[in-house]
């Protein structure tokens, strides 16, 4: 038998967010030792991100709908394809914020420039976009977890 799945914790989505921070850093560093200042997020970014968060919501009340008011459990197949959508967008979510929170972090001294300005502002932005993704898919995960007590060995893996 199988051991239940765990929902994922704090310090899997801080090891994600440090991860995402330290790349994004190191990214800029190395950009700026060559010379080079990247553009300022586009807002079809922030967009972009909006949108898959408002997929991962609307994901999560159909499942709850489904499993948790009509009493209708997937097949196990379906079923980990959405957990797994749903633990991706928790840290992807996670580790983009802090990437992002680095570019407007990097930028803020000189934020009386145009282009850092913009930088900070549309960091910022996107910083919260991504962290809506990352609450989207931890309310799928939750939504995903099954609530009946037929059986103690799948209670978590639906």
């Amino acid at each position: 038998m199988s051991r239940p799945l765990k929902p994922l914790r704090w310090p899997s989505l801080l090891s994600a967010a440090a991860f995402g921070g330290a790349i994004g850093w190191s990214s800029l560093m190395v950009l700026e030792a060559f010379g080079y200042r990247p553009a300022p997020p586009s807002w079809l970014v922030a967009g972009l991100l909006a949108g898959v968060a408002l997929f991962g919501l609307a994901a999560a009340r159909l499942a709850h709908q489904r499993y948790h008011v009509q009493h209708r459990y997937p097949d196990p197949s379906r079923a980990v394809a959405l957990l797994a959508l749903a633990r991706a967008s928790a840290l992807a979510g996670a580790a983009l914020a802090a990437a992002y929170v680095v570019l407007a972090l990097v930028n803020l001294p000189r934020y009386a420039l145009e282009a850092s300005h913009q930088r900070v502002l549309r960091g910022a932005v996107c910083a919260l976009a991504a962290l809506l993704v990352m609450v989207a898919g931890l309310v799928l995960e939750r939504e995903c977890r099954s609530r009946h007590d037929d059986s103690s060995t799948d209670a978590d893996a639906d």
